[in-house]
């Protein structure tokens, strides 16, 4: 078996599942977790990300770390 986490980040949410994966080509669900990070809320317009929205969603992906390494994650996708 081995556990993964798979985290889709998107431009008003992030959000992380860690499943474990069995030989066979099954998984299963162990923890899911959504943040709202608001990425692209106040875009400027020349397309470029607020610096503080961008300092947030990197907070929340460092969470997504510590939950993923508290749950002996192996690979992170």
């Amino acid at each position: 078996m081995e556990k993964i986490g798979i985290i889709d980040l998107g431009s008003n949410s992030a959000r992380l599942v860690i499943v474990n994966l069995f030989a066979d080509g099954y998984f299963m669900v162990v923890d899911e977790l959504k943040e709202s990070v608001r990425l692209g809320q106040d875009m400027e317009r020349d397309g470029f990300l607020k610096p503080a929205r961008v300092a947030e969603t990197i907070k929340t992906l460092k969470m997504f770390r510590k939950l993923c390494d508290a749950n002996n994650v192996d690979k992170v996708y």
